[in-house]
């Protein structure tokens, strides 16, 4: 039983991900008070290796007038994480507004990118620096998102528990006396290793769920790529792991089977 309960311990330790509200980048101040300020549709987060279209204008603060190309040029750029320069280009000006197309191959990874427009006239001039988080779902985590995700873990792990338990209240052999030798069959064993099939494909689920979530809501991957790394060793395990419990189970059925008509004739033999 302690044996047990440390297993059950350690596996809610793995799947405890801090499954909380994310707050977004936050984003620059403008600085100055005269000039160009650049306005954009706020986007904190983007999804992971898909295309998207920066649309922004660029007024003058003083008077809040829309400034076109023919007096002002404007540069785009974008580092990662660790402050490497991926894009840094000119934005073409068509139909009254600023637009850039960035490919998704630059958002390969998740994680938080850092980005900047700079505009730059005879006399004056603008930038906004900001940050989008990238992931692989393309949005934050919410507060229903937050109770919905936990819920589910909660309910998986409490099923995984259960059976766990009910697995250990199972018998694991035929019925002895002290002796012994058999008394009766008992197929109540057979549903006990129905549940161990049971509960592999639970903790498979469960590392699938988890992997999932920490990639998508945590910013380091490292714990992601753990449950996922599990998640992998264990779908590659299944198949030998089905073979093998068959294989058993019909051994075992044959076996019980012989039993069975042995003690229908009286004659009770030492079980192994």
């Amino acid at each position: 039983m302690a044996i047990q309960i440390k297993f059950l311990l350690l596996l809610m330790l793995l799947i405890a991900i801090p499954i909380a509200s994310a707050d977004p980048p936050v984003t620059s101040v403008q600085q100055f008070t005269e000039g160009y300020i650049i306005e954009h549709s706020p986007q904190d987060y983007l999804k992971q290796n898909q295309d998207y279209t920066l649309n922004f204008f660029v007024r003058n603060i003083s008077n809040g007038v829309i400034v076109t190309n023919t007096t002002v040029n404007c540069t785009f750029y974008m580092a990662n994480s660790s402050g490497d320069l991926l894009l840094m280009q000119n934005v073409t000006y068509s139909s009254g507004y600023w637009n850039l197309l960035i490919k998704g191959g630059n958002f390969s990874t998740s994680g938080i990118y850092s980005y900047g427009i700079a505009c730059n006239g005879a006399l004056r001039g603008g930038e906004k620096v900001s940050a989008w988080e990238v992931n692989s779902i393309g949005y934050g985590l919410t507060e229903s998102n937050s109770i919905l995700n936990t819920t589910l873990i909660a309910i998986l792990v409490f099923i995984f528990i259960i059976t766990f338990i009910g697995i250990g209240m199972l018998p694991a052999s035929n019925i002895k006396d002290e002796e012994g030798k058999l008394l009766s069959i008992s197929y109540l064993k057979y549903l006990r290793n129905i549940l161990w099939f049971f509960e592999w494909f639970m903790l498979i689920a469960i590392l699938y769920i988890s992997s999932n979530l920490a990639f998508a809501y945590l910013g380091t991957q490292l714990l992601a790529k753990f449950f996922f790394a599990l998640f992998t060793i264990a779908m590659a395990l299944t198949p030998v792991i089905v073979i093998v419990w068959m294989i058993w189970i019909f051994v075992s059925m044959f076996h019980d089977k012989q039993l069975q008509n042995l003690l229908n004739r009286g004659m009770f033999g030492n079980t192994i």
